[in-house]
């Protein structure tokens, strides 16, 4: 079993007149490890919040982009979906302007973390990838004689075999520094009496499950995340550039669309009325069995337009019509 140092508080000085022990660090106030705490969460909802919206730009998709011109598209939700888009790329935009102080604060997160799951805190069986590491007795020790002091009204039956106890189990139960040490505070904070075995064991569990996505801050790489952020970006950006560069055409082809039929609306409705009657009715003659015999007082013209109608051409004169509405405009 390796030499360890006593644990005076999680914050201070680790102090041994062992002389392999490494050179006295910088004391830590008490409030510096809630900061460090703090500071932790803070990076993972940034970090969850920028792989959100990096699914988010990796969704963005227009499957109307590969329609061919005959195929209708509904201008409307295309529009919403570039829209949303957009947004989707303006809110990841302001995003990436955070990386530089993500990447400070990141740093700040691994330097304190060496500091509080420092080495001489631990029994070390083994060497490298299968070293063994295992809170030393002694840390735990004083972690749980201070925790139990805290409180005024610590009057167990029996002290010595109680703290003894206390001890024994979170030895067994293996918490690193970081985890005991939020456990701790956890119960001094929100215990109103001296705690059981039960709820020390408890509190290392919810402060152990809090841990372990805290300690996946140790394998991020910020600049990495923020070149991949970058990239995204670029590429959302591009096939935006894409749907509304479609939309436009769409758009444009709709609204020349729009401008016939409404010309030819214009044009039809200038056609005397017994031609268009004549005419209408000859569509509708189209289909039927047996053909109905076309109406013996019709006009040259309006015999003309019942026959366009019988067999599915244009009215005559339509055309005429739309030219001389073009000419006038």
């Amino acid at each position: 079993m390796s030499t360890t140092a006593l644990l005076k508080n999680s914050t201070a000085v680790v102090k041994s007149s062992a002389d392999n022990l490494p050179a006295t660090r910088s004391k830590r106030e008490y409030a510096d490890f809630d900061a460090f705490v703090e500071n932790a969460d803070r990076l993972l909802a940034f970090f969850k919040g920028v792989f959100k919206e990096d699914d988010r730009l990796a969704s963005i998709k227009f499957e109307w982009l590969e329609y061919d011109d005959r195929r209708p598209l509904d201008l409307e939700k295309a529009k919403r979906e570039i829209r949303s888009a957009k947004l989707d790329v303006e809110m990841a935009s302001r995003a990436l302007a955070q990386f530089p102080r993500a990447r400070k604060r990141l740093a700040e997160f691994k330097r304190d973390e060496k500091w509080y799951n420092r080495k001489e805190l631990y029994e070390i069986k083994g060497k490298g990838k299968r070293a063994q590491w295992t809170l030393s007795r002694r840390v735990v020790s004083e972690q749980i004689a201070l925790l139990l002091a805290s409180f005024q009204n610590a009057r167990p039956g029996t002290p010595k075999v109680f703290g003894k106890m206390v001890v024994e189990e979170v030895y067994a139960n293996n918490p690193n520094a970081c985890v005991l040490e939020s456990a701790c505070r956890r119960v001094r904070r929100e215990k109103d009496f001296p705690p059981s075995i039960a709820e020390v064991l408890k509190a290392i569990n919810t402060d152990g499950s809090a841990w372990g996505e805290r300690y996946d801050l140790d394998e991020y790489d910020a600049d990495e995340i923020r070149r991949d952020w970058e990239q995204a970006i670029a590429e959302a950006e591009s096939m935006i550039g894409k749907a509304q560069a479609k939309f436009a055409e769409r758009e444009a082809k709709e609204k020349a669309a729009e401008e016939k039929r409404k010309a030819y609306r214009e044009a039809y409705e200038r056609i005397p009325h017994e031609e268009r009657h004549a005419y209408e009715r000859g569509q509708r003659s189209r289909d039927v069995r047996p053909m109905p015999a076309m109406p013996c007082n019709y006009s040259d013209r309006e015999i003309r337009a019942y026959a366009a109608g019988l067999v599915g051409q244009p009215i005559p004169g339509l055309e005429m019509k739309i030219n001389r509405a073009g000419m006038d405009a």
